[in-house]
């Protein structure tokens, strides 16, 4: 077995191997061991923009969405990963394209950009504290025109970041939909909406648009959209394949309990020596360090015994 390690450990560790960067790691790369958080994970997925290995991440950031192992457990679990005692959740990626409308005012490495987010791709509005405007076409028919500080198209993975920020539905990740939010949108009438996995979403700036635009995808490789470019979004040929302990649908409802602290119930806690008692004149001294404390999560998986 090679090991091979990012390029950055790789100077502060020469002991250990990298691979340049000019080289496609997905031809020497089978499987990818991740230690740390959820943006750990997308910065995963940001250096793999083709086909990705399986991915096995190991929880040591302040969220766990999408790492599934604990470090404290990773002699026994990796064991268990290569023989092939584990789960794979196939995560679904988006396909963002970047299309120009003047090739020339544009450094030629960035006409037609192609990139794949796990999350989402976000499109908002610029230095200027002007309202960022839209045209967005889902199959090449013209659906709204946006006036917002941006909007956030997203996975059903992506459900749980900056979409549910700005007031999106949670949506489990087994389910083939793309997410479209706006952000702080001028219009109270203009909700998030679910759509269909099969559809192609353009966004584009318009040409008599003073401002542009500016897209990101997954917080990383930020890009400026001029008046007339164009990004269009589908899903992705290259999934992303998550290795996990157990199976999805009960392991994404414990971490809505475990993260975000899901419909846990309060749960009223006495201290028994500030008990009320009764005193010889008939009143009542008052509670006293009462606590509210939520539950535990009941699934099969954290239940005690």
């Amino acid at each position: 077995m090679q090991v091979f390690v990012e390029q950055e450990t790789h100077e502060q560790h020469p002991q250990y191997k990298t691979i340049p960067k000019e080289e496609d790691i997905s031809k020497f790369v089978e499987l990818v061991i991740c230690l740390g958080g959820d943006g750990t994970v997308l910065r995963v997925s940001e250096k793999f923009q083709k086909e990705v290995p399986p991915v096995m991440a190991f929880n040591m950031g302040s969220l766990g969405f999408l790492t599934a192992f604990n470090f404290q457990s990773f002699k026994e679990d990796v064991n268990c990963v290569l023989n092939g005692q584990c789960f794979v959740d196939v995560r679904l990626r988006l396909c963002c394209k970047i299309n120009r409308k003047n090739n020339d005012d544009i450094e030629k490495q960035d006409n037609h950009e192609e990139f794949h987010a796990l999350n989402e791709v976000v499109i908002n509005r610029s230095a200027s504290a002007e309202l960022c405007t839209l045209d967005c076409y889902c199959d090449s028919r013209m659906i709204t025109n946006v006036k917002a500080d941006g909007i956030i198209i997203s996975t059903s993975t992506g459900s749980t970041a900056y979409s549910l920020s700005a007031g999106g539905s949670l949506v489990h990740p087994m389910l083939p939909a793309i997410l479209f939010t706006p952000i702080s949108p001028h219009s109270l009438s203009f909700r998030p909406v679910v759509l269909p996995a099969a559809i192609t979403l353009s966004i584009k700036v318009p040409e008599s648009s003073i401002h542009s635009a500016f897209a990101s995808f997954d917080g990383h490789n930020r890009r400026e959209l001029r008046p007339g470019d164009c990004l269009t979004v589908h899903f992705s040929d290259y999934p992303f394949p998550a290795l996990s302990k157990t199976e999805q649908i009960s392991d994404w409802f414990c971490s809505l309990a475990n993260q975000l602290q899901w419909n846990k119930k309060l749960r009223h806690i006495v201290d028994p020596d500030t008990v009320c008692s009764s005193t010889g004149d008939g009143n009542s001294t008052d509670h006293q360090n009462q606590l509210h404390q939520p539950t535990d999560c009941e699934c099969s998986k954290h239940s005690k015994l």
